[in-house]
């Protein structure tokens, strides 16, 4: 197998000038640049740039895949718009990590498994993980859970470690999260047994109306203004995170190891392993059932005309080819399948010994019917 590396940069809040696309440019002559992404495939040879330095200088997403099994996804947002308390709660792991760059961080989620073999294509990944990014803006950390999720997963680090808060809506995860966990390789069996201690997502629409009555009259028309003027693309996330904060849930659960995760997860593949036995042996009656029952009713039609084969069986051997020496057998199969049936075994056998004598000249129809058994 040929090498595979396929990284792609995007800039989401700020497009690329053209100072900035050329220093692109010198680092990398046959990457695809624009002002707003960069991307280069690599089957020899290996990327000359530094994806931390590009995502501090020019980008705001970051995805790396490569046919040995390596999976890298970064994120890069303004440091005043994420709680550092709670990178830290849950960047605990190797797969997933945090840095901060001057006034931004960029959040890094990796993972590494052994390839089973199959290509796959690395250009679909980041146009469905971008969202994680602005999810984290809003206050919404399920990604961040994830790859901790990842992180246990992959290493098994003390059976003993207690999880970070299990975020809600853990259980009902976006298109975003659901590509997230895919691009991880999470075993989606944990995820099931960590979202059990997840409670509903918030806010809702009551919520929200709820949250609004409760501020004061000087702080709604100064959030309106800001909404007018506009001049805050991270509004909607901070006024999300916000309501998030003031309306927070406890955990429904308390925290679990991760040995008790991990030990869950291994119950619940082993349950479903054994229902899908279940269900496929089950599902195998099914189609051998109706395939007896099909048989019998043709057995039936057989015995109806019984005389006929015989007479059609005779027919065939003397057209003396191949294709219709393969016809006759076939007939005597269900001839002598029809006699089993009822019990008269020894009758089909004495008429077969009858038609092997009479057309015992014919050694390859001989020979077919020794191959059947007959």
């Amino acid at each position: 197998m040929s090498e595979y590396q396929y990284y792609e940069f995007r800039a989401v809040d700020k497009t690329l000038n053209e100072l900035q696309m050329k220093e692109l440019r010198s680092i990398s002559t046959r990457a695809k640049i624009t002002p707003t992404y960069f991307t280069n495939t690599y089957h020899f040879g290996s990327f000359k740039g530094n994806a931390e330095t590009f995502m501090e200088k020019y980008f705001d997403a970051f995805c790396y895949v490569a046919n040995w099994g390596s999976h890298e996804f970064m994120v890069r947002l303004p440091a005043r718009l994420i709680d550092r308390s709670v990178l830290e709660f849950y960047c605990c792991c190797s797969n997933l990590s945090y840095k901060e760059r001057g006034d931004n961080c960029i959040i890094e989620f990796s993972s590494d498994i052994e390839p089973n073999g199959e290509f796959e294509d690395g250009e679909s990944w980041l146009p469905s993980l971008l969202q994680i990014r602005s999810d984290l803006f809003n206050g919404d950390y399920r990604s961040l859970y994830l790859g901790w999720l990842s992180s246990i997963q992959a290493e098994e680090p003390s059976l003993c470690k207690l999880e970070p808060i299990v975020p809600a809506g853990l259980s009902e995860l976006t298109d975003a999260l659901d590509s997230l966990a895919d691009f991880l390789r999470i075993d989606r069996n944990l995820v099931e047994v960590a979202a059990k201690a997840s409670l509903d997502m918030v806010p809702g629409e009551a919520n929200l109306q709820s949250w609004l009555r409760s501020l004061a009259a000087t702080e709604r028309e100064s959030m309106l203004e800001k909404f007018i003027e506009g001049n805050d693309p991270h509004l909607r996330g901070a006024i999300l995170r916000q309501i998030r904060a003031d309306q927070k849930q406890s955990q429904s659960n308390p925290r679990r190891t991760v040995g008790e995760l991990l030990q869950k997860s291994k119950v619940v593949s082993e349950t479903k392993r054994r229902m899908a036995e279940e269900h496929h042996r089950l599902e195998k009656e099914r189609k051998e059932m109706e395939l007896a029952a099909a048989r019998a009713s043709y057995l039936d039609d057989v015995e109806a005309r019984q005389d006929q084969v015989w007479q059609q069986i005779e027919i065939l051997i003397e057209m003396k080819s191949a294709a219709e020496y393969d016809r006759a057998v076939v007939l005597l199969t269900d001839l002598r399948d029809l006699f089993l049936r009822s019990a008269r075994n020894e009758d089909f056998r004495r008429r077969a010994r009858g038609l092997r004598e009479r057309h015992s000249r014919k050694p390859s129809f001989v020979k077919r019917m020794d191959q059947k058994g007959l």
